[in-house]
This record gives structure tokens, sequence and C-alpha cells, in this order.
């Protein structure tokens, strides 16, 4: 029998997905969790051209979660 991993932190933006890591006791971030941290990192990232990005392309997310991200990023 294979022995545990020791996960730290999953990357999961759907709902269903994040409902079953937190079951399993996951931690959890998405993609503008991701970039929010990048940035904080001191790398290059627009986050509001990010999320405009991702739009284009059909990925959505709430006006409350973009706000959000952008007051974190610093670009609110």
């Amino acid at each position: 029998m294979p022995e545990p991993c020791a996960i730290g932190t999953v990357c999961i933006d759907e709902q269903v997905g994040r409902r079953v890591a937190r079951l399993h006791g996951l931690l959890l971030t998405g993609s503008l969790g991701v970039l929010i941290r990048a940035r904080r990192e001191g790398h290059s990232v627009v986050v509001r051209e990010c999320i405009e990005r991702m739009q284009a392309r059909s990925i959505r997310f709430g006006s409350q979660v973009i706000q959000a991200a952008l007051t974190q990023a610093g670009e609110a």
C-alpha cells in the first residue's frame, strides 16, 4: 500500500473539485490565487490583464471574486 503524500495546497477553480478537496482536508487556491501570489512575490503580473484574457477564453469569475482579487493584488 502506498504511503500517503503530503500535499500543501491544490489549485482548483471548479466548484465541485473545490468541495471534494475541502472534504479531504486539503488547502485550496485557484488560478487567481496563484496570480496574486506571483505578484506579491515580485513577478511582473498584471492581474487585471490576466482576468481579461481568461474571460476572453470563456473562463468566468463572479464580480465579487474579481474585485477581491484586484484588491488583494493592489489593483483595485
